[in-house]
């Protein structure tokens, strides 16, 4: 016997669900898999210095590879958590989905700085530099558009201010990173990427506890 009419229909909700939660899930992930192998990346690279060196210097030279594996794979997490993102924010207007979408440029240009390093061969420079532009503004500005949405849902209520904080804690280390002298650009980028990373995260997780409550935002 086949499904009946209802059973067909909770079993579409229920996989709808699990799809949420797994993309709620890959926001979570994303700043985790990220710091777990710029890491061990430091590790294998003697002389590599989290205070003067970019992060990106971990795709140029030996087990370059492995940075560009991280940057893949933290951009596929980071755009689906900006699909998560914007089932989980509800709303009329363009800012429900201009800020997942602006979250989703940002994983984009990871993916694209992973197939571009940061070296002049066989690529310029300047395409990294570009993808990691489209990283950094693109999630701070994604930081502002989405706390408008947060302030005016019950469902987020309080993140909004979260989301102010962490907006302009990485417009502070932004302009903190562009004034350094360049012996300390790998420590202040790294103060940049925090808290654009830990926002990411912390919206995700919020989004997973919303989709496992029982009163779903869909």
């Amino acid at each position: 016997m086949g499904e009946l009419p209802g059973q067909r229909a909770m079993s579409e909700i229920q996989s709808r669900s699990s799809l949420r939660l797994i993309l709620a899930l890959c926001g979570v992930a994303a700043p985790i898999v990220f710091t777990i192998f710029v890491v061990a990346e430091s590790m294998l690279r003697p002389g590599y210095s989290q205070i003067s060196n970019y992060v990106s210097d971990l795709g140029v030279g030996s087990n370059a590879i492995l940075q560009s594996v991280n940057f893949w794979i933290t951009g596929i997490l980071t755009v689906a958590s900006a699909i998560g993102l914007r089932l989980g924010l509800s709303g009329d207007g363009w800012a429900p989905r201009a800020g997942p979408g602006l979250v989703g440029i940002g994983g984009i240009g990871l993916i694209l700085a992973g197939f571009f390093p940061d070296a002049p061969d066989p690529y310029p420079g300047d395409v990294h530099l570009f993808a990691a532009f489209l990283f950094f503004l693109g999630v701070i500005l994604a930081i502002f558009v989405t706390r408008s949405v947060q302030d005016a849902n019950p469902n987020w209520s309080g993140y909004g201010k979260v989301s102010l904080m962490f907006g302009l804690a990485a417009v502070v280390a932004a302009l903190l990173f562009v004034a350094m002298p360049t012996s300390y650009v790998g420590l202040f980028e790294r103060v940049l990427i925090v808290p654009l990373f830990l926002w990411i995260g912390i919206m995700s997780w919020k989004q997973f506890t919303l989709f496992s409550s029982p009163a779903d935002p869909s």
